[in-house]
């Protein structure tokens, strides 16, 4: 299990940038892709598609969810026990959130996240 450290944001990105340095030089930029939100401004849309086309060079790009979940999986490589489902957020010592808005987008993560704060004492990030 990984163990997590603080960190300032310099050293973050720095660490963040040579992840995706040995990634494309390993498996090259077919092997990447960005994934954005079908609820993001067009402004920030395009931002993505440029930073995946310029820096990344890869046109694996998308910004819609679906609710093909297993297909995604599959598509981006992911393993079975690299994801976790919405009754694992109610037990998670801690919860990432990122770029998300659960009670907008997801009432009942958000509603688990809560619970699991308030009663499980859970680490919220966000």
């Amino acid at each position: 299990m990984a163990s997590f450290l603080p960190a300032k944001w310099d050293e973050a990105f720095d660490l963040i940038a040579a992840k995706f340095k040995e990634t494309l030089a390993i498996s090259g930029p077919g092997s990447v892709g960005v994934i954005g939100s079908n609820r993001t401004s067009m402004k920030r849309v395009i931002c993505c598609r440029k930073f995946a086309r310029t820096v990344l060079g890869t046109n694996n790009i998308d910004h819609h969810r679906t609710a093909d979940f297993p297909a995604f999986c599959l598509g981006v490589g992911w393993k079975s026990e690299c994801h976790c489902f919405n009754g694992d957020v109610a037990s998670a010592p801690a919860v990432l959130l990122i770029g998300n808005n659960p009670t907008e987008q997801h009432p009942l993560l958000a509603w688990q996240i809560r619970t699991n704060v308030r009663l499980h004492r859970a680490k919220l990030m966000w």
